[in-house]
């Protein structure tokens, strides 16, 4: 994950901004976003119905497996799929999703 990716959920955070499990967006019904849902904002190529398709080029995740940071925690896929993971599993906040998620790896696979 890079740093405008990092910036968007702690923005998201401070500004009060609704957190949701189980669906990327529910800002129509006025009940907010998850992770994903937040990031996938910051995609220019982003669509409603096709939301993860650019997202890992565009805010630094990798396709490659990765490991579920909580300890004991088996999980692995990519990073995309982690961050959901991450929001609807661990219930983590977009703060701790922003401080704790995996650095971004040198050699981002799109």
């Amino acid at each position: 994950m890079n740093t405008k990716a990092r910036k968007a959920l702690v923005a998201a955070a401070l500004s009060g901004r609704p957190q949701i499990r189980g669906a990327f967006h529910r800002r129509g019904l006025g009940l907010g976003d998850c992770a994903v849902g937040i990031l996938h904002e910051l995609d220019p190529l982003h669509d409603e119905l096709w939301c993860c398709v650019s997202i890992p080029s565009v805010i630094g995740l990798s396709t490659a497996t990765t490991t579920c940071p909580v300890e004991g925690c088996p999980y692995q896929d990519g990073e995309t799929e982690l961050v959901i993971h991450l929001n609807d599993t661990h219930l983590w906040d977009f703060l701790t999703i922003a401080r704790k998620f995996p650095e971004e790896k040198d050699n981002v696979t799109p």
